[in-house]
């Protein structure tokens, strides 16, 4: 009797960690069962939007503010002045661009697209080709990152898609970053 305790004891604590270490996995499965269902409602339950919009409007405002160009020439004059008028739209952009079609489009096809009208292309309408494959990575216990495997070579950033843990198992959307490859 106490060796089937025991075994249902430590079957119950494997199950367990097996499906804590899994969620995240499980959590991008139901990401992208709802982008191919087009069901940005479900998509939603797993996306913390104002720390995406906050993330964004941080990495934004700290690239305006970089003091020199791609080809290390120090910014000055009319250029910086520009920088900085345009780290005042930084703001309103982020808040207009970060909503449920445009999150799916990031994790349906890998890119934020300015020029495209949010509600213009559902997510699940484009080519095959053109979807990034996704890696994910632990940053921690609590933490993980979804990294664009992109490997086309113009790009000069690719897309890692942050998670946190809250409760349990469950995971949300609460960042996007923007790596130099």
């Amino acid at each position: 009797m106490k060796k089937w305790v025991t075994a249902i004891i430590i079957t119950a604590a494997g199950a367990t960690t097996g499906y804590w270490y899994l969620s995240p996995y499980l959590i991008m499965l139901s990401m992208r069962a709802a982008i191919k269902a087009n069901d940005a409602q479900a998509f939603n339950a797993r996306v913390d939007y104002p720390s995406v919009r906050e993330s964004l409007k941080i990495q934004l405002a700290a690239l305006a503010f970089e003091q020199t160009d791609e080809s290390g020439r120090r910014i000055r004059g009319a250029e910086a002045l520009g920088r900085t008028l345009g780290l005042a739209m930084i703001n309103p952009m982020v808040d207009a661009l970060i909503r449920p079609e445009t999150m799916m489009r990031v994790m349906d096809q890998g890119v934020i697209d300015f020029q495209k009208n949010p509600g213009s292309d559902t997510p699940s309408n484009a080519p095959a080709s053109a979807k990034p494959a996704w890696k994910l990575e632990r940053a921690g216990m609590d933490r993980v990152l979804v990294l664009q495997d992109d490997k086309h070579p113009s790009r000069k950033r690719r897309i890692a898609v942050v998670f946190d843990r809250r409760g349990f198992a469950d995971w949300k959307l609460t960042e996007l970053r923007f790596i130099d490859k």
